[in-house]
């Protein structure tokens, strides 16, 4: 798996996938058996206390000090190890929505404000690699709108955020680049546009359908050809759309409606993990 600095990256994979064991890996939290794990060009067995201080993190859900306040909590953990001074945090919890709730105490928070405290605590020392574990649990819509745009503007401003979610529609929005994992291996990655652009087809309506099916089929690159809703539909990429009405053109058969088919993150997710072993078992 290679993660491209900037941006951000989505960790995608079912229950038991191994996301949140490769995040402790990257971590130190736990220890590889085998194979090979570099951080910023360098191999995490030699430095990887250095390679840390680079790095932010909410993994599962935040622990906090709960008679502690907000601040409180964010000064401790500065404390013990992060970069950042007093000034740091101010900016922090209003970065996040907290500053009118900084100085009461964690236990009076709702789930959705201790885990924007938790995304707090990860930006503590403006890390340059961000981990961020279902971000959004427990926020309602709005929260959820806020924490979204928190994220691009981190990304924007240079820090590189690997997102692990199960909000499929939220990484879509988010993300540039995926991997989707199953059973501890990576079983699909790349840019979240191309990934999905590949899967898409094209519907439409012709002067003669039954002639146009016939011709489509006959196309080395063109997929199945199916009728549905009145309409046809090909299995082929949608930016072959042109190429879709001049091969019909020079029929004689020409287009009257076309459509581009997109496949959504969800679908192509589904579709790349239910071709995997035992996944029906998984399921259930």
């Amino acid at each position: 798996m290679r993660i491209p600095r900037g941006g951000v990256f989505g960790l995608l994979g079912p229950n038991g996938s191994g996301k949140t064991t490769t995040i402790g890996l990257l971590l130190g939290l736990i220890s590889p058996t085998a194979g090979t794990i570099r951080l910023f060009g360098a191999d995490v067995r030699h430095g990887h206390q250095g390679a840390l201080r680079r790095i932010g993190a909410m993994v599962e859900s935040p622990a906090f000090y709960p008679e502690l306040s907000g601040r409180a909590n964010l000064r401790f953990f500065q404390g013990i190890g992060r970069h950042g001074g007093r000034d740091e945090l101010p900016k922090l919890l209003e970065l996040v929505g907290l500053a009118d709730r900084a100085d009461d105490a964690f236990r009076t928070y709702s789930l959705g404000m201790k885990q924007r405290l938790g995304i707090a605590y990860a930006l503590l020392g403006n890390p340059e690699l961000v981990f961020l574990d279902e971000p959004t649990n427990g926020l309602d819509p709005a929260g959820m709108a806020e924490v979204r745009e928190l994220i691009l503007r981190l990304a924007g401003a240079g820090h590189t955020i690997v997102l692990s979610s199960h909000l499929l529609h939220e990484v879509e929005q988010l993300c540039d680049d995926v991997a989707i994992l199953s059973r501890g291996a990576i079983i699909a990655q790349g840019k979240v546009r191309e990934l999905v652009h590949a899967q898409g087809g094209v519907r439409l309506k012709t002067t003669d359908d039954a002639r146009a099916a016939q011709l489509l089929a006959t196309l080395d690159w063109s997929g199945a050809v199916r009728s549905e809703d009145g309409y046809l539909v090909v299995a082929a990429p949608p930016d072959r759309a042109g190429e879709i009405t001049r091969a019909l053109c020079r029929e004689e058969v020409f287009v009257t409606e076309m459509v581009p088919l997109r496949m959504s993150l969800e679908n192509y997710f589904l579709q790349v993990t239910a071709r995997e072993p035992g996944a029906e078992q998984a399921r259930q």
